[in-house]
């Protein structure tokens, strides 16, 4: 938080994650400790993102976890999922139907690793496309190659994070890595 508060001017968000565990050991009032906390800082709610990444372990806890969510969201915070893979592509549907998310985030490097078959890019962009119908937006992390680049591109991702542009960057401006980097 102490990061995010000398970029606050920008009006950039925090992207806070939450663990399953805390939503489901919170019974109410979900958000409103860390609430009175970034007020004293100035900061609203409408500029954190809580993230929770979703776990197959805890479908049976999906209510529970919508209605924690859903204290969130009245408390003006944005909500993101964050999959860490879409075995059950069904269930992760279902989800982002009912939660309405800000944002969607998937990591590149497990699902390249994961992908079993030719299906891969047709399940992102019925992702890409369900996440769009609720007016959310797709993230694309851990890019760290070529091979990622092009998926996050072919399956229309809105926002995209990892090494490889970060390493295109330091091409870019001639320079050999982050120690030769200088703004």
């Amino acid at each position: 938080m102490l990061n995010y508060l000398t970029l606050s001017h920008l009006q950039g968000m925090l992207f806070l994650e939450v663990d399953p565990q805390h939503i489901l050991g919170i019974k109410q009032d979900h958000g409103a400790y860390f609430e009175e906390v970034i007020a004293q800082c100035g900061l609203e709610t409408k500029n954190i993102v809580i993230v929770l990444t979703v776990y197959s372990q805890y479908a049976r806890y999906y209510q529970e976890l919508i209605n924690g969510l859903d204290n969130y969201r009245r408390r003006g915070y944005q909500l993101a999922l964050n999959f860490d893979c879409l075995a059950e592509e069904s269930e992760a549907l279902d989800l982002i139907e009912r939660i309405s998310p800000n944002y969607v985030s998937l990591s590149a490097r497990r699902m390249l690793d994961r992908a079993q078959d030719d299906t891969l890019l047709a399940k992102l962009q019925q992702l890409k496309t369900r996440v769009t119908s609720v007016g959310g937006q797709c993230i694309l992390q851990q890019i760290d190659e070529k091979k990622s680049d092009l998926l996050a591109r072919n399956t229309g991702f809105d926002l995209v994070d990892g090494g490889y542009y970060r390493s295109i960057a330091f091409d870019y401006l001639g320079s050999s890595g982050p120690d030769d980097y200088s703004i």
